[in-house]
């Protein structure tokens, strides 16, 4: 007797009901953490345009939170970073009421308002906020100070520095520094007088502004109590400091301390280079200047990149024209371009200016 079959399991199992389709987990609302996350990144990637979109979403969402002062100090540092920026004037101006109607008291973000206004060249704005402002620290304080002498209004800086409680060494070298590049170099001198007065110790970005100021007015008495001073510091290999007591001695026409600064340099750069040739120039004329320069570049074991274009008219100037090397023959200024031609790969060669 033949055996049944067995049924086919497939035909044996229940029919399955049709699988539903999944559906999508709702999102969570975005918190103020993570739209500040993505406007950071934007900010990190110098793309305020994308900051800005982020931004304005933000805003415009029901459902975004509010801005936090971390959010907008990231927008406003953008905006103070990149003032040249088509976006960063009006993202910065709109901003402001948003700011204070926020955060009223913020000194933060008071502050960064003020940087903003000041590196946009709109000074006006910022003293109109300084003297809204219920709290100020020393960095608001210094801020206004760098920023109205970049601005050219010195006066307006000195009256800010005058209100200040207790001037740091920023605000001290702001106003020096501000004051020397403003032309000031009398009253860069008198403050540097009375910061040293007030027990405040400069350091080297003071010195660098003092001495530069020493160098315009001639003053080598106190350029070389302030040497001392660097010594005593030990800024002496400091190149910036360097660079600035070679161009001060070489200019009030002491080039042997020039000489003995620039020997002393493990490193130089082409300033140093430039102040010492202007230097040697201006005191020996036409004398044994080439000599000189010849023994020193190929001693030092060093040669300078290029020669600057604002050193070539004053070597036109100075020289009469023309330079004598260590054959007593003359080579133009217009030659000297070569100079430009200098590289590492030729510190090992013997040149002859």
């Amino acid at each position: 007797m033949a055996v049944p079959a067995a049924p086919s399991l497939a035909l044996s199992q229940p029919p399955r009901p049709a699988q539903e389709p999944r559906r999508a987990r709702p999102r969570a609302p975005r918190d103020v953490v993570s739209w500040t996350s993505s406007i950071a990144r934007a900010v990190r990637q110098s793309d305020l345009s994308s900051a800005a979109a982020a931004l304005s979403s933000m805003l415009s969402s029901p459902a975004a939170p509010s801005p936090n002062d971390v959010t907008l100090l990231t927008v406003l540092s953008a905006c103070a970073d990149s003032p040249s920026s088509p976006l960063a004037r009006p993202l910065a101006l709109s901003l402001h009421g948003l700011a204070l109607k926020l955060f009223p008291s913020h000194l933060l973000l008071s502050t960064c308002l003020a940087r903003f206004y000041l590196a946009s060249r709109l000074p006006h704005l910022a003293l109109q906020l300084f003297g809204t402002m219920p709290v100020r620290s020393v960095v608001t304080y210094n801020t206004m100070i760098s920023g109205l002498m970049r601005n050219g209004l010195v006066a307006e800086a000195f009256e800010v520095f005058d209100g200040m409680p207790g001037p740091d060494k920023v605000s001290w070298t702001a106003l020096i520094d501000g004051c020397v590049k403003n032309g000031r170099h009398d009253e860069a001198i008198d403050c540097f007088r009375f910061m040293l007065l007030d027990g405040v110790e400069p350091d080297y970005v003071t010195l660098v502004a003092v001495v530069s100021a020493c160098a315009e007015v001639g003053s080598l008495g106190l350029g070389m109590w302030v040497h001392r001073f660097v010594v005593t510091q030990g800024l002496e290999r400091n190149v910036r400091v360097a660079n600035s007591l070679i161009d001060m001695y070489a200019r009030c026409g002491q080039v042997e301390l020039a000489a003995q600064v620039f020997r002393s340099m493990r490193k130089r750069t082409v300033v140093s280079w430039n102040s010492m040739i202007v230097g040697e120039l201006a005191l020996f004329q036409k004398s044994k200047v080439a000599q000189t320069l010849t023994h020193s570049i190929s001693g030092y074991g060093t040669l300078p990149v290029s020669i600057s274009k604002t050193v070539q008219p004053r070597l036109h100037i100075s020289a009469g024209g023309y330079l004598l090397d260590s054959k007593e023959k003359a080579i133009t200024v217009k030659e000297m371009s070569e100079i430009n031609q200098w590289n590492v790969a030729q510190q090992n060669e013997v040149v002859s200016i």
